[in-house]
C-alpha cells in the first residue's frame, strides 16, 4: 500500500474526527490527545518531539526533574493501547477508508497509509433543493440577489456577513431559489450555469462530522468511509454546483480545510 508522506490536510482532519467519534476512541480522551499530538509532530517533522521523554512531558505532564522512563512506562503503555485500538478499528471497517493512521511497532511517529480504491462510476445525484419554509412573502431582495449572482460569475467563494437577525439566511434562501429556477445566471451564454443547487443548514451541527453528514444529505449521498470532499468531488465530476452553507461561522476554523478543498 502506498505511503502518503504529505497527505492532504482535509483527509487527515476528517480521519482524526472519525477516529474521535469511533467506538475505539470516543471514551478515551487521553488516547485522543496522544494521537493528535503524534500526528501534529509527525506533520511538522519534529523528531525531537516524538521521543519518549518529550511525549511524557507534553502529553502526560510528567515532571522533567523526576521522570525516569525505565521506572515509569506510561508512554510505551499508552502507545501500545493506542496501536491496538487503531488496528482493531481499521480491521472492522468495510469498505476500508481512504486514509489510515497507523502506529508501527518500535516507532512513535505515525504513518499515513492509503488504501487503493478500484475505479468506480460517480454516484447518481438525486438531490432535491430543500429550503426553509417562511409564512411571509419576500419583497425587496431582488437587488441584493442580483448582486450576489453577479459575484458568483467571477468568484468561487462568496461570504454573506451581517449581525444576527439581519436576514442573511433569508437572502441565501432567495438566492438559492432564484438560481435553481433559472437555467443561466445571465443571458450571456458564456456565463456558466449551475446544474446543481444545494442549501445546507448548519445551525444544528456542533462538529465537523455533523457538518460533513449534512453536506452529504443535501446531495443525497450515502454515508461512506471515504472523505466527504472526495465523495462529493466524484459525484459532481463534470458538473457545476452552487453549495450554500448556512450558519457556517460557529464551525470555524475546523471547517476551513474541507471548505477550501471543495473550492
Amino acid at each position: 500500500m502506498p505511503r502518503l508522506p504529505d497527505p492532504p490536510a482535509d483527509l487527515i482532519e476528517e480521519e482524526l474526527e472519525r477516529l474521535a467519534a469511533s467506538e475505539a476512541l470516543r471514551r478515551a480522551p487521553s488516547l485522543q490527545r496522544l494521537l493528535h499530538y503524534l500526528v501534529a509532530k509527525r506533520l511538522a517533522a519534529d523528531e525531537t518531539a516524538l521521543r519518549e521523554t518529550a511525549i511524557a512531558f507534553e502529553v502526560f505532564r510528567r515532571d522533567p526533574a523526576t521522570y525516569d522512563p525505565q521506572v515509569d512506562p506510561i508512554v510505551r503503555v499508552n502507545i501500545g493501547r493506542l496501536r491496538e485500538r487503531l488496528d482493531a478499528h481499521y480491521a472492522r471497517l468495510d469498505p476500508k477508508p481512504q486514509l489510515k493512521i497507523v502506529l508501527s511497532r518500535g516507532r512513535y511517529a505515525p504513518d499515513f497509509v492509503t488504501e487503493p480504491h478500484p475505479p468506480t462510476s460517480p454516484p447518481t445525484l438525486q438531490a432535491t433543493l430543500a429550503l426553509p419554509a417562511y409564512l411571509t412573502r419576500c419583497f425587496g431582495l431582488e437587488p441584493q440577489v442580483a448582486q450576489i449572482r453577479d459575484l458568483l460569475t467571477s468568484h468561487r467563494l462568496v461570504t454573506l456577513l451581517g449581525s444576527g437577525g439581519s436576514g442573511k439566511t433569508r437572502l441565501a434562501v432567495e438566492l438559492a431559489r432564484t438560481v435553481h429556477e433559472t437555467t443561466r445566471l445571465a443571458s450571456d451564454s458564456a456565463v456558466p450555469a449551475f446544474d446543481v443547487v444545494a442549501f445546507v443548514p448548519l445551525a444544528a451541527c456542533t462538529d465537523l462530522p455533523a457538518m460533513q453528514d449534512a453536506v452529504r444529505g443535501a446531495f443525497a449521498l450515502p454515508a461512506s468511509s471515504a472523505g466527504m470532499v472526495e465523495q462529493l468531488a466524484r459525484a459532481l465530476a463534470g458538473r457545476s454546483a452552487l453549495l450554500i452553507l448556512d450558519n457556517l461561522e460557529p464551525l470555524l476554523p475546523a471547517a476551513n480545510a474541507p471548505v477550501r478543498a471543495l473550492l
